[in-house]
Order: C-alpha cells, then sequence, then structure tokens
C-alpha cells in the first residue's frame, strides 16, 4: 500500500512540474513575440516620421518653386509600384537618421486649382524597413 502511494506522489509531482514548465515556456513566448512586436511597431514609427518630415520639406520646396514661376513637372515614367521606383526617379531627397527618404510627383492638375499628387517614401538601407505615404498638395 505504501509503495503505491508513493508512486502515485512521484507521478503526481511530476505532472505538476510539467504543466508548470509548459506555463512558463508559454509566457517566455509572448513575451519574445511582445518585444519583436513592439520593436516592428518602432521602426514603422521611425520611418513614418522621416515620411512625414520629407513630405513637409518636399512640398515646400514644391511652393518655392512655383512661387517663382517654375512649377515643377512629374517625370516621364511616372512608376510608384514599389519604393525603390521612388528612389530612382525622385524629385527631392532627404536623410532623417538613418532613413532615406524620396518624394516624387506622380502627378499634377492645373484646371481649377493647382494640386499636385506626390508619393514619399523613407526607408533604411540594408533593411525591409519603410514606411510610404501619398499625399495630394492644393497650392493657393
Amino acid at each position: 500500500m505504501r509503495g503505491k502511494r508513493r508512486g502515485f506522489v512521484l507521478v503526481s509531482t511530476l505532472i505538476y512540474t510539467l504543466a508548470a514548465l509548459v506555463m512558463v515556456l508559454g509566457v517566455s513566448l509572448l513575451m519574445f513575440y511582445g518585444a519583436r512586436f513592439s520593436g516592428s511597431l518602432k521602426r514603422y514609427s521611425t520611418a513614418l516620421e522621416a515620411a512625414r518630415g520629407e513630405a513637409l520639406v518636399c512640398l515646400e520646396e514644391i511652393r518655392k518653386a512655383c512661387a517663382r514661376g517654375d512649377c515643377p513637372s512629374p517625370p516621364a515614367n511616372p512608376s510608384h509600384s514599389v519604393p525603390e521606383d521612388l528612389a530612382s526617379d525622385y524629385y527631392h531627397r532627404g536623410t532623417y537618421g538613418n532613413y532615406d527618404a524620396y518624394c516624387k510627383i506622380i502627378d499634377r492638375r492645373f484646371f481649377i486649382v493647382r494640386f499636385y499628387h506626390v508619393e514619399v517614401a523613407a526607408f533604411k538601407p540594408g533593411t525591409q524597413d519603410y514606411a510610404w505615404l501619398a499625399v495630394g498638395y492644393e497650392l493657393k
């Protein structure tokens, strides 16, 4: 009788230990993926800030050029399907921290109002971190 009780206690202890180990591994895994997600969100936020800064600078350059009477035109090939398209034929380029940002004029309309469609991409060279903005800008 005493041997059966010891075997039961041993099996119960092993089961409780295994359950605790699974819970600790689960919490560790959640912490790992939470930190990974938090890091990617921070990198995207940084790239987005670089793109916003470049958009403001680029639109100011367009405004100044139009004030001089030399409104810029979009390039002959306004392709913009990937960020590298913006980097290959850009209107304005800036560096913000570790991020390169490119502004490209996609289209302009000068009917009743003067309207520009520009796209801005900011990305960190050597990584896949980037942010992309499409901006509509009306000159007044």
